[in-house]
């Protein structure tokens, strides 16, 4: 044997002691010891090191294998044999980690397995934690919808929604699906109120096309007499005030076809609200 090539060996054994020292769990060699010849060949088993992260990313199934070729480390540096993971995102940076501080340590001539695996194992750590961070940002959002939905369902405990009276309910026409819903109302607070708790409480109503909405109150104003500031109850010092408006949401004429039909009827304190949801035929003209 060469005296360089025992040299490289020499160095290239150190270079492995060093690093089942720093990951006995992590590294597997695949070259019997003491290395006679080379290549050397060595796997880098990535498992997340950071305690913040969950346990459920972990896995076993992700790694690295690597060998030192003839020549290492003055004209050859550690080279990557095979890969393997779940998620390639992130085993695509650790390699790239790998081929970087290989390079880097080529240069100045220097071991470079303990250094290739400290960069793989670093990169796959900061991609766990992301995963693990997205993965707590994701539940938190997800208890906060629930939060939202809860207090929904608990608060306006005043509205109340009706959709399965007689001439209220589900109606099909050419592939799309209309439903009705009537809520009593008293002012404009309470509409808007009203319009939270039905849409926002509701993901089927959330998908819906459109919710098209109208709705015609009286409001009831009091008037104070000015010279001696007190309150007259009798009707002849009220002002009644008739409160109405609608929205199409996008189905063009709808909420103001609603509007007309509630004046028609002479309909008071009332909130209607029809959703849509489209079957792909147009209906109108």
């Amino acid at each position: 044997m060469a005296d360089d090539d025992e040299e490289a060996l020499m160095r290239a054994q150190a270079d492995l002691e060093l690093l089942t020292a720093a990951y006995p769990e992590e590294i597997t060699i695949h070259t019997p010891l003491p290395c006679t010849s080379f290549p050397i060949s060595f796997t880098m088993h990535l498992q997340s090191t950071n305690i913040a992260s969950s346990e459920a990313i972990k896995d076993s199934k992700s790694t690295i294998t690597m060998q030192m070729k003839s020549g290492y480390p003055e004209t050859t540096g550690v080279e990557i044999t095979t890969f393997r993971a779940i998620r390639k995102k992130s085993i695509e940076l650790a390699v790239q980690a790998v081929k970087d501080a290989s390079l880097e340590c080529l240069a100045n001539g220097e071991e470079s397995a303990l250094s290739c695996c400290i960069a793989a194992q670093q990169v796959w750590d900061e991609c766990m934690q992301d995963e693990a961070d997205k993965l707590v940002w994701e539940e938190e959002r997800l208890k906060e919808e629930e939060h939202v939905r809860l207090d929904l369902a608990t608060q306006d405990d005043d509205i109340k929604w009706i959709s399965d009276v007689e001439g209220c309910g589900i109606v099909h026409d050419r592939k799309s699906t209309f439903q009705a819903f009537v809520c009593s109302v008293k002012d404009e607070d309470m509409v808007r109120r009203a319009l939270r708790k039905l849409i926002d409480g509701n993901n089927k109503i959330q998908r819906a096309t459109h919710n098209m909405y109208a709705y015609r109150f009286t409001e009831i104003l009091t008037n104070k007499q000015q010279s001696k500031g007190d309150v007259d109850d009798s009707d002849k010092a009220k002002t009644h005030i008739l409160k109405h408006d609608n929205d199409d949401d996008g189905e063009d004429g709808a909420g103001r076809r609603l509007a007309q039909l509630l004046a028609t009827r002479e309909d008071d304190g009332v909130l209607v609200v029809v959703s849509r949801w489209f079957g792909g035929i147009h209906l109108g003209p």
